[in-house]
């Protein structure tokens, strides 16, 4: 909706979601009439792709609406949000990772000191061998 207010050139526009007995959109404009009507056509024409809409209605506003950069600005706190606890949580999958991948490591050293002791030993026998030959 954001998107659509700043493509007629809404200066006043603030959209949120409320949970009362169901989840709802709540959008608040303030523009010239024709402006109103041409928005109202264009959310009901674009809804959003899974969106569940089961009605829309519309109601007159009788108090100021906040400049549409303030919704923007809650808009962007908000991802900011959703965007740490993502990050939080990859980063400890990386933390994971990371100590799979040492203990990888590790097992590998093992195996080349266990290869490195095999192959000395069995130089060790091959040339006592061939010095008894």
């Amino acid at each position: 909706m954001t998107n659509v207010a700043l493509e007629m050139g809404i200066d006043r526009f603030s959209v949120f979601n409320i949970l009362e007995e169901k989840e709802m959109v709540i959008a608040l404009l303030d523009a010239d009439k024709s402006v109103i009507n041409s928005f109202k056509e264009r959310i009901e024409e674009q809804k959003p792709e899974k969106a569940v809409v089961e009605s829309i209605s519309y109601e007159d506003h009788r108090n100021e609406v906040p400049p549409i950069e303030r919704t923007m600005q809650a808009f962007q706190m908000e991802q900011c949000g959703k965007a740490i606890s993502i990050m939080v949580k990859w980063l400890d999958k990386q933390d994971q990772m990371l100590g799979k991948q040492d203990e990888t490591v590790d097992e590998i050293k093992g195996v080349r000191q266990d290869l490195k002791s095999y192959m000395n030993e069995r130089f060790s026998r091959e040339i006592a061998h061939r010095r008894k030959c």
